[in-house]
């Protein structure tokens, strides 16, 4: 059952996961919803906000309802972000799931201490301990750091020129085989 979260911004406060970013990554949980048969969820997290837009579930309707509501704005909680789908993941009770992370910066907002970063890492090997199946989809500038990100979270790490459609989809379907799914 994949889940994928989105990050609204990177760390220079631009709305970057708008515009074809923001396309890519509905187009992506769209895709899955049609193309497999995965329950589909949806968290997004920006500023200090992580809601989840759509709970998991294989109806069409709710998964338009929900990315209908997404609007990119503000500063990365990761460390918020990943814990929120950690709880959600958990208290779902949903089995082999997937969470996938685009993002196309790295954290701006602190959760437990003032620094961001660190607390995302924090939040990572909460991921881990759960055993939840993890993979991430980032960009170039981003490397160092995501890396390390995955390495907390015991997943996988996709660097991708660009977070388009294609790109997207292709990384999904490789993290689904990875995980037997």
């Amino acid at each position: 059952t994949p889940l994928y979260s989105s990050a609204a911004s990177d760390v220079y406060k631009r709305q970057s996961m708008a515009g074809r970013r923001l396309k890519a990554a509905k187009y992506l949980a769209r895709h899955l919803l049609l193309s497999t048969r995965d329950k589909v969820a949806v968290i997004a997290f920006q500023e200090g906000e992580v809601r989840v837009y759509v709970p998991f579930t294989r109806n069409y309707y709710k998964v338009e309802d929900g990315l209908r509501k997404i609007r990119p704005f503000g500063l990365t909680p990761l460390a918020h972000g990943l814990m929120e789908s950690h709880d959600f993941i958990r208290n779902s009770r949903s089995k082999n799931t997937l969470l996938l992370l685009i993002t196309d910066g790295i954290p701006t907002v602190p959760k437990w201490t003032v620094n961001p970063i660190e607390d995302a890492l924090t939040a990572a090997t909460h991921i881990a301990r759960a055993k939840i199946n993890f993979g991430c989809i980032g960009l170039q500038p981003s490397r160092p750091y995501l890396e390390s990100l995955v390495r907390e979270a015991k997943g996988a790490l996709y660097v991708v020129d660009e977070l388009d459609k294609e790109a997207l989809v292709r990384v999904a379907y490789q993290e689904r085989r990875r995980k037997g799914g």
